[in-house]
C-alpha cells in the first residue's frame, strides 16, 4: 500500500490562509480533490469567504461540509468535522487534526508557522510525532518549492 505523503509547509509571515488558497488552486487545476480542516466552523467560514474573494480572475468550486448534499461530490470541501474527512486526494491542514485520518489521503499539507515560537514549538511537535511513522513519507519545502512540482506523482 503506498505511503502517505506528509508536506510541512514553512510559514514564515502569518498568511496561512492566503498559502492554502495558493495551494487548494493548484489543486484544482491539477483536477483534485481537496479537504481542508479547520479547528471551528469560524476558521472554515473564514478560509471560504478567502476562497471566494482572494483571485477575482479565479473561481474554485468549493462547499462547507454542512453544505454539501450526500452523494454530491464537491471538488474543495472545507469543515470542522474530522468525520468527513473522507474521499479526497489531499488533505490541507489549516488547524491541526488527528493524524489517525491521515493514511485516508494521498497527500496531506501541514504549515510550519516559523514566524510565531508558540506555533513553530507545536509544528515541531507534529512534525516529531510523523517523523518516525512508517506510514508516512516527510517533507519539508517552502511554498515555492511545493507549487512548482507535481502534487501527487
Amino acid at each position: 500500500m503506498p505511503k502517505t505523503t506528509v508536506v510541512f509547509i514553512e510559514l514564515a509571515v502569518a498568511r496561512k490562509v492566503k498559502y492554502l488558497c495558493d495551494i487548494v488552486e493548484k489543486a484544482y487545476a491539477g483536477g483534485l480533490r481537496v479537504h481542508i480542516f479547520c479547528e471551528n466552523a469560524s476558521a472554515a467560514e473564514r478560509v471560504n469567504l478567502e476562497l471566494w474573494t482572494w483571485k477575482p480572475e479565479t473561481f474554485i468550486p468549493h462547499s462547507l461540509a454542512q453544505n454539501v448534499e450526500p452523494g454530491f461530490a464537491e471538488t474543495v470541501i472545507i469543515g470542522a468535522d474530522q468525520s468527513m474527512l473522507t474521499g479526497a486526494d489531499i488533505l490541507i491542514l489549516h488547524d491541526p487534526a488527528d493524524k489517525a485520518c491521515f493514511s485516508k489521503y494521498k497527500l496531506v499539507v501541514d504549515f510550519a508557522e516559523t514566524y510565531n515560537p508558540d506555533k513553530l514549538k507545536q509544528s515541531r511537535s507534529r512534525y516529531k510525532e510523523i517523523l518516525n511513522q512508517p506510514d508516512y513519507e516527510l517533507e519539508f519545502t517552502k511554498l515555492g518549492s511545493f507549487l512548482n512540482k507535481e502534487l501527487i506523482g
